[in-house]
């Protein structure tokens, strides 16, 4: 199941962040407010990395958790929050179609607690993986997207 297609949200010096379709829907639902202060945090990561984000903004490391892809590999899932609203998108920088790419895979609209909730961290790993999986079969195929 490819979760494609992956909708790319910022560019900058540091890295590009893309978002899963699904992930996308979640995102553009948010109210304007919401919605434009995260994309501020999306793109400051995108220009200048984590460097200098609040761990109110970007929280760079919930936990590495098993992509399953077959490769044994593990993804070191962050955070973009917005802690007044509740609001947390999962993800992981990843080098994805050749370039580093913050990928959004999860989010968390109804954060009811200060910690992450495990089964959306395990989610976005697993997430991960199947994107980088489709991404390596594509390149073995010779087909692009």
């Amino acid at each position: 199941m490819a979760l494609y297609p992956i909708a790319l949200k910022a560019n900058g010096r540091f890295a590009k962040v893309a978002m899963t379709a699904s992930v996308e829907k979640e995102f553009d639902g948010l109210g304007l407010a919401v919605r434009a202060r995260l994309q501020a945090t999306i793109e400051a990561y995108a220009q200048d990395g984590p460097t200098y984000l609040s761990k109110a903004k970007f929280r760079k490391n919930e936990g590495r958790h098993s992509m399953k892809d077959g490769t044994g590999a593990n993804a070191l899932v962050a955070a973009f929050a917005h802690n007044e609203a509740g609001i947390r998108i999962y993800g992981s920088l990843q080098i994805f179609r050749g370039q580093k790419t913050f990928l959004c895979t999860e989010v968390d609209v109804n954060k009811k607690q200060r910690k992450a909730n495990q089964e959306k961290l395990q989610r976005s790993a697993e997430n991960i993986g199947r994107i980088l999986s489709d991404e390596r079969k594509e390149q073995k195929e010779g087909g692009t997207r």
